[in-house]
């Protein structure tokens, strides 16, 4: 007695064990983890641009920015951004304060940022306090930025090498 042949039953044992192959290779390893960044030195750190100018970043202890002091060039302004306020339509005033010496800038509530940005002139005297290794504290509305501890050492004198340079240049 011959007996039929069990194609369904070798069909469905040979793609079992296609499938069973496909999940039987390797997976790729995962990459190496990257070297963590150095953490900077204290909560201040200096970014340059060759083109825009110089920023002074204050960040929270979690690495988070919360403030931006610019110097620009061409034409030399100085600049503050709160990353966590927001501009109130009409609030323009922008107060920045090195110790006791406060010094006033204009709010730009049209400019559609998602933070406050502040502008004004960039003078020597500003520059001077920049340099006078006092706290720097920030005021918008009812927002309150601040005391935040002077830039460590050379940042700080670093920033306002820079900021003389966007003055004279």
């Amino acid at each position: 007695m011959r007996s039929k042949p069990h194609w369904p039953l070798v069909a469905a044992l040979l793609t079992a064990s296609a499938l069973a192959a496909c999940e039987r290779q390797e997976q790729p390893a995962p990459p190496p983890p990257a070297a963590e960044a150095p953490a900077p030195e204290g909560p201040w750190r200096l970014e340059a641009s060759a083109t825009a100018g110089s920023a002074l970043v204050f960040a929270d202890a979690d690495g988070v920015e919360r403030l931006r002091l610019i110097c620009r060039r061409g034409p030399a302004e100085f600049v503050v951004q709160a990353a966590d306020v927001q501009p109130i339509g009409s609030e323009e005033r922008f107060t920045l304060g090195f110790g006791d010496q406060l010094f006033t800038l204009v709010a730009d509530v049209s400019s559609g940022l998602p933070f406050v940005e502040a502008k004004a002139p960039l003078t020597p005297e500003l520059i001077g306090r920049l340099r006078g290794g006092q706290p720097i504290a920030a005021n918008y509305g009812a927002t309150n930025l601040g005391p935040h501890p002077a830039p460590e050492g050379e940042v700080g004198e670093a920033f306002a090498r820079a900021c003389e340079q966007a003055l004279t240049s």
